[in-house]
């Protein structure tokens, strides 16, 4: 796999980590969450803390909604537009 390939996958894997917090937590607000080097990772602000203890449902949860997605597509927006979809996101 090229590297731009797996970039596109970390990105697309942060992007189902956020769906699978959102469905069990759906109180929290995501903050950011970038492909890096070595993987992907995402910042949430939690209403209820979680813990390493939660990890196999977040886990279970995406392999789950992983499952529903047929396609991955990319869409770029103005900044108006993004603040509109994120206007009760802080963040």
């Amino acid at each position: 796999m090229n590297s731009n390939h797996l970039q596109n996958l970390r990105h697309s894997c942060a992007h189902l980590l956020a769906a699978a917090i959102l469905k069990l937590y759906p109180n929290t607000k995501i903050t950011i969450g970038p492909a890096i080097e070595n993987g992907f990772y995402y910042d949430f602000d939690f209403t209820t803390p979680i813990s390493i203890e939660d990890f196999p449902k977040i886990e279970q949860k995406m392999t789950e909604l992983l499952k529903t997605w047929t396609n991955f597509s990319h869409r770029e927006v103005s900044s108006a537009e993004a603040k509109e979809c994120f206007k009760d996101n802080p963040y």
